[in-house]
């Protein structure tokens, strides 16, 4: 047996007290544990269990009281100790009424040793029951006391998605709204109904990834209350293993912690703003060093807040040498509400600098913690003042040498000063003119057709309102003594210190005469106008009446420049008719257009007298293509002379549009009959082999002539839509598009290469649809060179000019694209084996392919694009030997 410290008091209670003597040392010697204390009364045995006794042995009748009368009125008052019937009286009516009464067991008194050493074990059974109850029934009164003063809940449920409840206590109610009742039968699932929808998969995941480390988590997340209500809750737990390892369920504690998130938040945002202040923020303590720092203050002295913080401030020293007495200690003890001023000197990192700054005491809960100080940095602010003090004395001067009249009007209007030559030009005393506003009644401002112009509209007013010059601006004046005066007004902000304007110096130019000389002229050029301008008696209908687009143009430097138009052609291109008159009719055109123009000469024929027929494309305002017929004819002045051209113009773009369908039909069904035809072949006959051979592989073959034909059908519709007509241009930079086609596409290891700084003006889908196929063309073929064939068929490379050795870079996994410009266009070159002279040709053609698997319509879909946008494409050699496709009549677009 071993030895113990933990005793086991046993009373053993008989009348025989030889007996009594006897059962306890027999006991004592079976477990030194147990302590046997013996008597005859039951009423002594009463008293004696205050003194704390684990367990009661006693005979069924003691000192003329039964057992069972004593078992009951120890149960009164302990009715968990452990008490042992240990009697000579058996039988089953004596057994079953011990055990009604609450007996703890029940032994027989029997001859020999054999009985005390099981009376012994009985005994410390019942008392290890008995304390263990105690213990756990005490841990029970701790843990329910624990979680009843816990500020929220506990919580077992199992490990699985949903995170069903199976015990919920504490704050549950308080907390979310709902009673434990409701999530302990999943009436209401915490993962899918309590916790918020944001955080459900997130929370999830955290929680999978902390168990598989250590078996615990910590996790921060939104719930939803029963009433909508949405609060953060801080959670911690833990993984219940079964035998076999796994996660059987998690216990936790969940808390709300909805305020404190509000107040971080709070801190938070105080934080930003205090880092984002464009000043200096900080808290100094008793000995003037940096506490805490924004980042404005840090960036001045050219470090971090976290290196700043600690060190001694430049600031306050200046403040205290600069001060009589000491300031700063002032405010430490409370005898100063703050120090303000401004202060100039050589600081850190930061160099010669003037601060405006005020620093007050920081007091917490009535004592002073330190300052706060706030510095603005002034130096610019001074500098600029210094400069509007030079400026103001440049306009000083300037308005008493200037040699145009000079006027500063104030912000509202009023004229504050003028110059003598103001006095000339306006023909008014300056005592006329100081003092009054800029649109005084005094005098009407007008416009050209002698209607006064809105005060808002002045230019004093637009300097004011954008703060920007305002120069040329021309507005006629009717003096008090009735003359009318033409002036021209150069108008400039004059800026407080503050950045405001202070004032607005108007420059006054007397332009009257020069108004009157161009009046002359244009009257004079109205009349030439009149005379040489007539449309010709057989143009006039088509002109004015027909059903056509018409435009009337003048030869100025061999250019045809549009002096007149009809409505039809207004709404065609959609410029307003006096944004056209003066413009140069070419530019209207496409550029394949207007190289068309040049090449053919059509301008210049027209002016010797010969009508011109052709075909010209318009471009409209919004970038959109109107394809016309164009007849153009000479247009004569009263003397006869050629001084311009008729332009008609018949929109033809969709009768072409159906012509070019046609003829895209035509080739099609050519390319279908053919193309098509060979796949189909191969999958009837394969397909008859399979069902009469039973051989599945032919299936296979059937299945890729299938993946075959459709390819081709892709690549047929890619080409269809490829000729469509180019509606409409913009802007587009090369480069850029460039670079995402070749994301779009797979390149493995190949490399692009863009050398192409330039904007030009074409269809955006239809441009990268060119360059993504000329970008795989090179991918695919970049190391093979196609060899004489017939469209549709596999055409192989010579493999004499193929670059196949790692070294020589060859394959399509080694390829350089390169996107560079030209004069009047752009390219797409690789540096591969490049493509034979006999073939250039034939490579455009649809159906003509160099790859077992290609379609040949790639470089077809390259050309139409290419003609769609009135562009000619070439195939040449590369730079470095590879395949070079030109594109050219391209139009740029100035930056």
């Amino acid at each position: 047996m071993s030895a113990s410290s933990e005793r086991i008091r046993v009373l053993h209670v008989d009348d025989d007290p030889d007996f009594g003597e006897m059962v306890a040392i027999y006991l004592e010697r079976e477990d030194d544990r147990l302590d046997v204390g013996t008597t005859t009364s039951p009423d002594e045995a009463l008293e004696r269990l205050g003194d704390g006794v684990d367990c009661i042995v006693s005979d069924h009748e003691v000192a003329g009281r039964e057992g069972i009368e004593f078992l009951t009125t120890v149960r009164e008052s302990y009715p968990d100790l452990p008490f042992i019937l240990f009697t000579g009286k058996g039988s089953e009516e004596v057994a079953s009424e011990a055990i009604s009464a609450g007996v703890t067991d029940y032994l027989q008194k029997r001859a020999g040793t054999k009985q005390y050493e099981l009376l012994a074990n009985r005994i410390v059974n019942a008392v290890a029951a008995y304390r263990s109850d105690r213990m756990l029934s005490e841990r029970t009164r701790r843990l329910e006391t624990l979680i009843s003063n816990l500020p929220g809940m506990v919580y077992r449920c199992r490990n699985e998605e949903g995170w069903p409840m199976t015990t919920v206590e504490g704050e549950v109610e308080e907390l979310t709204g709902y009673d434990p009742e409701t999530l302990e039968r999943n009436g209401t699932m915490w993962g899918e109904s309590v916790v918020h929808p944001d955080d459900r998969t997130s929370i999830w995941e955290t929680v999978k990834e902390a168990l598989s480390r250590d078996g615990t988590f910590e996790v921060t997340y939104r719930i939803v209350t029963a009433d909508g209500t949405v609060r953060w809750m801080w959670e911690r737990g833990r993984a219940v293993d079964t035998d076999e390892g796994d996660v059987a369920a998690l216990e936790g504690f969940i808390t709300d912690i909805t305020e404190r998130k509000t107040r971080e938040r709070k801190l938070r945002r105080y934080e930003r703003m205090v880092n984002t202040m464009q000043g200096s923020a900080c808290i100094y303590d008793e000995d003037g060093r940096f506490e805490v720092v924004n980042e404005y203050l840090a960036e001045f002295y050219g470090t971090t807040p976290d290196d700043l913080e600690g060190q001694p401030s430049h600031l306050v020293p200046m403040i205290r040498d600069d001060a009589e007495g000491d300031p700063y200690r002032e405010l430490l003890d409370g005898e100063r509400a703050e120090i303000n001023g401004e202060i100039a000197g050589e600081f850190p990192n930061a160099g010669y600098a003037v601060l405006s700054y005020r620093l007050a005491p920081l007091v917490v809960e009535g004592t002073v913690e330190g300052v706060v100080g706030v510095t603005r940095e002034i130096t610019d602010l001074r500098e600029r003042e210094s400069r509007l003090r030079s400026e103001r004395e440049k306009v000083q001067r300037l308005l008493e040498t200037s040699p145009v009249g000079i006027a500063i009007v104030a912000p509202d209007g009023t004229i504050e000063r003028a110059n003598e030559h103001a006095e000339e030009t306006l023909g008014l005393s300056r005592s006329d003119i100081t003092g009054r506003a800029y649109d005084d009644p005094a005098w009407r401002i007008v416009d050209e057709n002698g209607d006064s112009i809105p005060s808002e509209d002045l230019p004093f007013r637009r300097v004011v309102e954008v703060g920007e010059p305002v120069s040329g601006y021309e507005h006629g004046i009717e003096l008090p003594d009735g003359q009318r005066r033409w002036l021209s007004i150069n108008a400039a902000p004059l800026f407080a210190a503050d950045g405001d304007i202070e004032a607005v110096v108007t420059v006054i130019m007397d332009i009257t005469d020069r108004r009157e000389r161009e009046a002359k002229l244009r009257r004079r050029a109205e009349e030439l106008e009149t005379v040489s301008g007539k449309l010709e008696e057989q143009y006039r209908y088509l002109f004015e009446e027909a059903p056509v687009m018409g435009v009337a143009t003048r030869a100025e430097d061999d250019r045809p420049i549009i002096v007149d138009c009809n409505q039809r052609f207004v709404e065609t291109v959609g410029y307003e008719k006096s944004a056209l008159l003066g413009r140069d009719l070419s530019e209207l055109y496409t550029p394949n257009s207007r190289r068309k123009l040049l090449d053919e000469g059509c301008f210049d024929r027209v002016l010797t007298g010969d009508p011109v027929n052709a075909d010209r494309d318009l471009v409209t305002a919004d970038g959109t293509v109107v394809e016309t017929l164009l007849r153009a004819v000479p247009r004569r002045d009263a003397n006869d002379d050629i001084v311009g051209t008729f332009a008609f113009y018949i929109d033809v773009t969709e009768r072409k549009e159906l012509q070019r369908k046609k003829e895209r039909l035509d080739e099609f069904t050519s390319i279908v009959s053919h193309d098509l035809r060979n796949p189909l072949n191969v999958a009837q006959g394969q397909a008859k082999l399979a069902r009469e051979t039973g051989e599945l592989e032919n299936l296979d073959a059937v299945i890729r002539a299938h993946e075959r034909m459709q390819t081709l059908i892709d690549d047929l519709l890619t080409l269809a839509r490829s000729g469509q007509q180019i509606d409409r241009l913009n802007p587009i930079s090369l480069g850029d598009l460039a670079e995402t086609c070749w994301l779009n596409i797979e390149t493995d290891a190949a490399t692009l290469v863009v050398d192409a700084d330039v904007t030009i003006r074409a269809d955006r889908n239809r441009l990268q649809q060119l360059l993504e196929n000329l970008m795989r063309n090179s991918i695919e073929h970049g190391s093979t060179v196609p060899r004489p064939g017939t469209r549709g068929d596999s055409v192989e490379r010579d493999s004499t000019s193929s670059r196949t050795e790692a070294d020589d870079g060859g394959g399509s996994g080694g390829v350089t694209v390169t996107v560079g410009e030209l004069p009047n266009g752009f390219y797409v070159e690789d540096d591969g084996s490049g493509i034979p002279e006999a073939n250039r040709e034939t490579i455009f053609e649809a159906g003509f392919s160099t790859a077992e698997d290609g379609t040949g319509f790639g470089l077809s879909i390259v050309e139409q694009v290419a003609e769609a946008h009135g562009w000619t494409v070439r195939a040449t050699d590369g730079s470095d030997g590879g395949a070079r496709f030109e594109m050219t009549g391209v139009e740029f677009v100035e930056a």
